[in-house]
Parts: C-alpha cells; sequence; structure tokens
C-alpha cells in the first residue's frame, strides 16, 4: 500500500482486499498515523493511513508533525499541535489537507476547524513568533510562556458525508470511509451489469451500468455545439 498510494486503482484495491480479509484501514489522524501506511495495535488487525499519502501534505510536514508528537507522545488538543507543530513547514495549505482529510477529527469538529482556518494558522504564526523571540526553548521551557487564547467560532451546520466523500476521493484517492454507492448495492445487483463483466463478444448488445462521475467539463466542437465530457 505504500509503494502504490500514488497508483489510487492499486490502492482501491488493496483496500477492498484487506476488508475481504477482516483487516479494518484507518483514515489518517495526526495523533495515530506515520509517514506510510503502517501497522496497529489493537483486537483486530489495522492499518494506518499514512500521512504522506494525502494531497498537498508532503514528506517534511508529516515528519515535522511527528517530531512535535514525539515531545509528549501525543498532541493534548488543538492549541497543543499549533504550538509544537512549525506553521512554516506545515503551513496553511496542509493543515487545511489534513483537516478535509479528517485528520483533525480527533482534536475538533471538522466544519468548526474549516471555518477558523485564518484563525488557527494566525494563532500558531504568533505563538512561534514568541516562542522565537528567546523568551523560552520549545523543548525545554514551553509551560512557562503565556500563549494567547485559542478562540474557534462554532460552525453552525456540519459537513454532510458526501462532502467528506467527495473529499476523501480527492485528497486520498480512494473512499476510504464508505463508498458513495453503498446505500444503492441492492438497487445495482438488480438492474445493472457489473462493467468488468463486459467483454468484447458482447459488442452490438446493450448494458445498464452504475457509476459515480467525478468529473466533467464542457466544450464547444468545430461545429459551434456544446460538447461535454
Amino acid at each position: 500500500m505504500t509503494s502504490d498510494y500514488n497508483d489510487t486503482d492499486r490502492l482501491t484495491i488493496e483496500i477492498t482486499e484487506c476488508q475481504h480479509m477482516g483487516i479494518n484501514v484507518l483514515p489518517p489522524d495526526v495523533q495515530k498515523s506515520f509517514l506510510e501506511f503502517a501497522v496497529v495495535s489493537g483486537k483486530k488487525p489495522q492499518i494506518s493511513f499514512g500521512l504522506a499519502a494525502i494531497k498537498n501534505v508532503g514528506s517534511a510536514a508529516v515528519e515535522e508533525i511527528l517530531r512535535a508528537r514525539e515531545i509528549s507522545g501525543s498532541f493534548s488538543d488543538l492549541a497543543d499541535f499549533l504550538t509544537k507543530v512549525s506553521p512554516r513547514v506545515v503551513n496553511r495549505k496542509s493543515l487545511e489537507s489534513l483537516i478535509k482529510a479528517g485528520a483533525f477529527d480527533s482534536l475538533g469538529d471538522r466544519a468548526t476547524l474549516l471555518l477558523n482556518i485564518d484563525g488557527l494558522t494566525a494563532y500558531s504564526a504568533r505563538v512561534h513568533k514568541e516562542l522565537n523571540s528567546g523568551q523560552t526553548d520549545l523543548f525545554d521551557n514551553i509551560d512557562s510562556v503565556v500563549t494567547p487564547t485559542l478562540n474557534l467560532i462554532k460552525a453552525q451546520t456540519s459537513i454532510d458525508k458526501r462532502e467528506q466523500l467527495v473529499w476523501e476521493r480527492e485528497l486520498l484517492g480512494v473512499y476510504l470511509s464508505e463508498h458513495p454507492l453503498t446505500m444503492y448495492k441492492e438497487v445495482l445487483l438488480a438492474n445493472t451489469t457489473p462493467i468488468k463483466t463486459v467483454r468484447a463478444n458482447h459488442s452490438n448488445k446493450k448494458f445498464i451500468i452504475g457509476g459515480v462521475i467525478t468529473d466533467s467539463r464542457v466544450i464547444v466542437a468545430k461545429n459551434g455545439k456544446k460538447m461535454a465530457f
């Protein structure tokens, strides 16, 4: 899975195979995940999704998170994360992708964190500016500094499941928590033909298939008419 994280087709097959084998593939988590896919101890076999496999994050940002996590083993809260992790390495874009991918679900509500993304980056920048001013050392005496208070505006609406699945597909390359067609499984089994069973000798025959449109675009053809892909 680590070697195929850039090959979404292979990764999807491997995650599906894990499910058939009773192995849970856990969503990314800044508290528990590592650079690459890793085995996680538990009652059942589990694999943690590698943080570096998240789009827009990168290995440098992940290594910074792991370095900061080693200070006390885990992050006590969101403010603790923002205080220990350098904003120069884990920038706004990385932070936003981690939130959308669900890697911060253990530290806060996804909708609220996204609503306050500018406030989070500003808080982190301010704290690290004070730490770097010579008042203290990040590793030795961080508790002695009076840090600013992290105040979040609570989101009034939660993010719906469909949007979360879109983010999973966009940032992880796969639908991890659930496939959007799962709720239509019985309907699809009864009314469609799996596309993998269609062969060349079925030419000129009609089939009904089911799927998800993940992208579309409209162009104007040479004849002046619109054409959609």
